[in-house]
């Protein structure tokens, strides 16, 4: 039998969100569309999985922290297939990047908070600067997550083998 890591699940948990990721664009699914959440729920069952794989195993010690450190090593893994991914995206597609650059000089334009002269200036940072900024934000975003992922599913594993083993008592008393 093969002896899947958090690296291995890691790579299969990216692999699955990125096809995913890149079957909506290919369908032209719009990312407001509840179809995205498919993802986030491939992220959270592919660290459940690693962490409940770990907690079955002999490593298991039953501390939060060494939990949060198997599923940790799960998620730094998806989270750079991600930004890797989010970084070529936007490298290969610059269209991307000056589309999201109208819609800001549209916001812009829209709002009485900026001076008509400086709007060209404003717009220019922003292209200039949006790989950085969302090359940034995507890593935020998949730590944070896995992060919340991670201590959620370590403490509903923790709790249910806590009550497993004081049910177990209950019963030999």
């Amino acid at each position: 039998m093969l002896k899947t890591t958090p690296l291995i699940k890691g790579i299969i948990t990216g692999s699955l969100m990125l096809l995913t990721t890149l079957i909506m664009g290919l369908m032209k699914i719009p990312a407001s569309s509840g179809v995205q959440y498919l993802i986030y729920i491939f992220y959270g069952a592919g660290i459940g999985w690693t962490l409940y794989e770990y907690a079955k195993s002999p490593a298991y010690t039953g501390k939060f922290g060494a939990m949060f450190s198997t599923g940790f090593r799960c998620f730094v893994v998806v989270t750079l297939i991600m930004v890797i991914f989010t970084f070529l995206y936007i490298q290969f597609n610059p269209a991307f990047g000056d589309e999201m650059a109208n819609l800001y000089r549209e916001a812009l334009t829209n709002s009485k908070d900026v001076l008509p002269n400086t709007i060209d200036d404003e717009v220019k940072k922003f292209r200039e600067s949006f790989t950085t900024r969302m090359v940034s934000m995507s890593i935020f975003q998949f730590l944070v997550l896995g992060a919340i992922f991670t201590a959620g599913w370590s403490a509903l594993i923790l709790i249910r083998k806590k009550m497993q083993e004081t049910n177990q008592n209950v019963r030999i008393s």
